[in-house]
């Protein structure tokens, strides 16, 4: 069964693991010297590609990854604040688990509603 829904939950999920995968790189790496953080793009431009061209449209975005041009660097270069990343950490980690509870959600709609009725 095809659920638009479900595949855009799982979009967002898989750029939420990819989210993670560079705050847990930035973190392995805050003690190496000119070492510059990266962050991910995804929901702006996902969401302008959702409004302007639709569905489909959207599910074609990529998102990319990126070095933010404010961060402030040490004397050796490197750019990561470890308050910063945790703190992104966090805040991607509640966005995934909130698009997991809203596809177990749906899955279990969708489970309710091809099973049998009850005593049926």
């Amino acid at each position: 069964m095809d659920d638009q829904r479900l595949t855009v939950l799982q979009r967002l999920m898989d750029v939420a693991m990819q989210r993670q995968q560079v705050h847990a790189a930035n973190l392995a790496n805050q003690n190496t010297p000119g070492y510059k953080a990266r962050a991910v793009a995804f929901e702006d431009a996902f969401n302008q590609a959702l409004d302007e061209h639709g569905l489909d449209s959207a599910m074609r975005v990529d998102a990319e990854v990126y070095q933010p041009l404010a961060s402030q660097s040490d004397p050796d270069g490197n750019d990561v604040s470890s308050e910063r990343e945790v703190a992104a950490l966090a805040k991607n980690k509640l966005l995934y688990d909130t698009y997991v509870q809203m596809a177990r959600g749906k899955m279990r709609l969708i489970n309710t509603a091809i099973s049998a009725a009850p005593g049926g």
